[in-house]
This record gives C-alpha cells, structure tokens and sequence, in this order.
C-alpha cells in the first residue's frame, strides 16, 4: 500500500489540514493517510522559535492527550485517515527519521510518502539525516499560500504540487487567536473538534 504521512502539531487540526491530505491522496494515489501529531518536547521548540513569552504565557495550548483526541475527531467517517500516537508514545523531542525507521519496521512492504507544506521543501535539507530519508520515501509537496517555491528547489524524487490547485489558507495560529478574543471558528475547524476546543476550555 502507499501510505502517506502527515506530522504536525496539530493544536488544532483544521479544515486546511483535511484539505491538504485529501489532495495528497489524489495527486500521489496514495491508499492511506495516516496523521503523527508531534510530542509535547518538539512543540515546546517550536513555540520557543514562534512566540514570545508573553504569547506563550497567555495561550493555554492543548497537551499530548487533548491533540490526539482533537486530531480523532477531526478525521472521523475519513476512511483513509488513521491517526498514530507513535512519536507522543516515543516522548522526547522525535525527527521525521526516527518516525520513518519506527513504521519500516512495522509496515515493511508498504511504500511510504511524507506530506510538507511547500513552505518546507528549502528546509528539508537541515532536516536530520534528510539525504538516507529521501532513500527512504518519496515526499509529496502541497501547495501553500503563503510560500512559493520554483520547481527548481524541489528536490529530484520529490512529488511537485500540482498546478492551478484551490488553496485553503487557514493556520493552527489563526485559529488559537481567534478563540482567545472570543471570535467564531466555525468554517476554520470541523464541529467535533470545535465543541471540544469550546469544552476544554482550550486556547484562552
């Protein structure tokens, strides 16, 4: 089978997220998608690079547990989504590498293709042992907004994005901000995933 993997944090997964793995599906063929939301450790880094303290401070941003069940209710009734708890369960801070290796191990005749943003792709080379990954899967590239690459940055083995693709441009940080000043988020996030936000309390 062709599984595509899609990480993130996740916090929360949103309709543009739905968006980006059901056109990886289709422009890759892929049979599966399954989502690794990222271990509490990696958020924490990437909060530390993203946000002041202040920022940090004042947003209650969802735990381990809270983005697991989000991410459940937000691929419910997709029958080629599955999420996976491997890198929360692995702890620490887990590259893209160790992930890879993990499902190898399990799924060794299945063939592997890891989802990015195109704003990515100029990152991928300061991504850990990024030259055995690319031996490893193939990756397929989803169209952003908000950043451009030339086809000419794309690595060789690489899916390009398909052109003339209807792009949804709706972030996790958007999303976070909007809840803390009281906005609605109805159309940024599915019904399931918004009652819980609401639930919990989450993002005040």
């Amino acid at each position: 089978m062709k599984i595509g993997i899609l990480g993130g944090g996740f916090d929360p997964l949103h309709l543009g997220h739905l968006w980006a793995a059901q056109q990886a599906l289709e422009i890759a063929g892929l049979d599966n998608v399954w989502w690794v939301p990222y271990n509490k450790r990696n958020l924490d880094k990437i909060y530390d690079l993203r946000f002041t303290n202040y920022d940090k401070h004042i947003i209650n941003y969802a735990n381990n547990k809270q983005r697991l069940e989000m991410t459940g209710l937000a691929i419910r009734g997709h029958k080629n989504f599955k999420v996976l708890d491997t890198e929360i369960k692995r702890g620490g801070v887990s590259y893209t590498i160790d992930t890879i290796r993990e499902l190898k191990k399990k799924y060794s005749q299945d063939e592997f293709f890891v989802i990015i943003g195109e704003d990515l792709v100029e990152e991928l080379p300061k991504w850990k042992e990024h030259e055995y990954l690319k031996k490893m899967v193939n990756f397929c590239v989803v169209p952003r907004l908000e950043k451009k690459v030339s086809s000419g940055i794309i690595p060789e083995g690489i899916i390009p994005p398909r052109e003339n693709l209807f792009l949804m441009s709706i972030s996790s940080t958007a999303i976070r901000d909007c809840v803390k000043k009281g906005l609605p988020i109805r159309g940024m996030v599915g019904k399931g995933v918004e009652n819980y936000i609401y639930k919990h309390g989450l993002y005040k």
